[in-house]
């Protein structure tokens, strides 16, 4: 059975179920039904609600029969009604000894006519020589329904020039009640603008290709998380070198010159919209999210600005937190266990004697201490022990989502696996609680 056919024999099943659940519950999500469906399949959301609006569109609906007043029982006997909310149209009909005229029908029935319009009024001769009478109204759309002063002091206030937010409801899983768990998520080196030609590497990647597998990975790291763990926040971070040049003239901060498919702007502009798509992805499955901006040797200056920006966009939004401070080494603490993240391109040897110095307060308090980095785009582990076992430090490469240019391909730095990663913390549990992966 296809996926297609799968979602729309479990929808035409439960349609009703689903139509009562989607409009007298305020806390419904479409990512509930995706995972009644199949646990297993990723089947996305926003493909089963389209399937849904689709089959229903099909169907007729029908209304109950109103409940006439005593003087329509008198003057109008009211027969029956049906309303398609789909079209817009509602239908009712009535008798009466005489032939109404339409201001008439809008009095004795309380026609709402800044909402409705009738367009069509017919009737014919019953039994007992009374008129059935049937009228036919729409909705009013456009400007007809609408106080365009009202309509345009809402529009501003809701799309107010200070501030780009996205109204988007939390998901709340139905699997877990406690929400106690932090997933960090890793996405080293996307190396965005980086040209990787087939015919010299055997492989493709441009920015597209960069695209399509950060989002990927976004979308299943937040699907899966939500399924196995309670999730109260998410944390963000590319570990430097999200883009590949930092100049005009296609070089890094350092000045060398790499190979560019496109340019400098596009190239921003494009980081922009998939840090910015990604944490609107992860606010539908936590409340709370943080984006840790660490700048890479590549990229320096316009990482910086990349961290600028997106603190800029989501300044007035209270449930995402933007990290842009230009430190090399961020820290965070999750219940007892403190995290680091730094591109690494410095020496390793000295980097917890160096998280030890700078942030000695929160490295008393921590029993589990991890250093997280890029730059290497393969995955490496080392662990510093001093005199006490449970003070060892984890130092950590993560692995790049990059293709390999010709450069590296040359210099047989190539065959690590292109893969994003997410860690699991509790506020109640010392160390990584578990571990997602993203081969792509």
């Amino acid at each position: 059975m296809s996926i297609k056919e799968k979602v729309d024999n479990y929808l035409i099943t439960n349609f009703e179920s689903i139509e009562k659940q989607r409009t007298q519950e305020s806390d419904f999500r479409w990512i509930t039904i995706s995972l009644k469906i199949s646990k297993k399949e990723n089947i996305s959301p926003n493909y089963i609600r389209d399937r849904f609006l689709k089959l229903r569109k099909k169907q007729n609906f029908q209304v109950q029969v109103l409940n006439p007043t005593k003087g329509q029982k008198d003057k109008f006997p009211f027969l029956n009604s049906k309303e398609d909310k789909f079209t817009g149209t509602k239908e009712f009909t009535f008798t009466a000894d005489n032939i109404p005229s339409e201001d008439e029908i809008i009095s004795h029935f309380n026609i709402d006519t800044t909402k409705w319009f009738i367009s069509q009024i017919y009737h014919k001769t019953s039994f007992g020589g009374k008129y059935a009478i049937t009228v036919n109204q729409r909705a009013k759309v456009g400007l007809n329904s609408l106080d365009p002063i009202k309509e345009f002091e809402k529009f501003v206030e809701k799309n107010n020039l200070k501030i780009l937010t996205k109204d988007i409801k939390t998901k709340t899983s139905e699997f877990h009640n406690e929400l106690d768990c932090t997933v960090v998520i890793n996405l080293a080196d996307l190396h965005l603008g980086k040209l990787v030609s087939e015919a010299e590497t055997g492989e493709r990647y441009n920015i597209e290709i960069a695209k399509e597998r950060f989002l990927d990975c976004i979308k299943y790291f937040a699907r899966k998380s939500f399924q196995c763990y309670g999730v109260k926040r998410f944390i963000l971070s590319t570990l430097g070198d999200t883009l590949h040049t930092d100049t005009l003239k296609s070089t890094t901060t350092a000045g060398t010159y790499v190979e560019s498919d496109t340019r400098a702007s596009k190239t921003f502009q494009t980081a922009l919209d998939i840090l910015t798509e990604s944490i609107d992805i992860l606010k539908e499955y936590a409340p709370e999210i943080e984006f840790i901006n660490i700048a890479g040797n590549h990229c320096e200056l316009s990482e910086q600005h990349l961290g600028i920006a997106l603190q800029a966009y989501y300044r007035k939004d209270k449930q995402v937190s933007i990290n842009s401070e230009p430190k090399n080494r961020k820290y965070k603490m999750v219940g007892e266990n403190l995290l680091t993240w730094n591109h690494g391109d410095t020496n390793m040897n000295t980097l917890p004697l160096t998280v030890a110095t700078e942030v000695p307060e929160l490295w008393g308090k921590s029993k589990f201490r991890l250093i997280q980095l890029g730059h290497f785009h393969s995955t490496k582990k080392r662990v510093f022990q001093s005199e006490d076992e449970f003070n060892g430090v984890i130092v950590r490469h993560f692995s790049s989502l990059s293709g390999t240019d010709f450069w590296h391909d040359k210099n047989n730095f190539k065959g690590s696996q292109k893969r994003g990663t997410a860690l699991v913390f509790s506020d109640n549990e010392i160390g990584i609680i578990g571990e997602l992966y993203k081969t792509v």
